[in-house]
């Protein structure tokens, strides 16, 4: 219906011809579209990198927090995109927010082994027990087991570690 009415306003252009037919079929990667002289920039995904902020949810949607979705400008969710993975509500770090499945599932299905990285401070004092459960695959209270990770120890001391966490799927 708006493409109808701009399209009637004549101020649609493609390849710098006036547009008179709403109907018209074009290849939005190979024309130059212009509307009231503006260049339409198509673009099929996005790709966004998010330093998510402490108390924001990694989801689309959440009806008591704040979304990464909704820190976005309107330009950018108008594209529908979703986080690649998640950091929990209190976790602060690199997320890719993307519309594109095909890339989203390649990263974070645990077929593909892509490593995702984590820096964790720990209230404890972790050892190289914790080490090797980490490279044996640890069993959660579920019962489920974990492919093997690798966690290294930056320091450990009576005030507690910092650790970096590499795993390959999202347990």
């Amino acid at each position: 219906k708006e493409v109808k009415a701009i399209v009637k306003d004549r101020i649609v252009e493609v390849d710098d011809v006036i547009v008179k037919d709403s109907a018209m079929k074009i290849d939005p990667e190979k024309s130059k579209i212009k509307v009231s002289g503006e260049l339409i920039n198509y673009k099929k995904f996005v790709y966004l990198l998010m330093n998510k902020p402490d108390g924001v949810v990694s989801a689309t949607f959440d009806n008591y927090d704040e979304t990464v979705i909704d820190l976005l400008e309107p330009e950018h969710q108008v594209f529908k995109p979703f986080p690649v993975g998640r950091l929990d509500k209190d976790t602060v770090g690199l997320l890719l927010i993307t519309n594109d499945g095909e890339l989203n599932h390649r990263l974070i299905a645990p077929k593909w082994h892509v490593d995702k990285v984590y820096y964790a401070e720990i209230d404890k004092i972790v050892t190289n027990k914790d080490v090797k459960a980490f490279e044996e695959g640890i069993v959660l209270d579920d019962g489920y087991k974990c492919i093997p990770a690798k966690l290294e120890i930056l320091t450990a001391d009576e005030n507690g570690s910092k650790v970096n966490v590499t795993i390959q799927e999202g347990k």
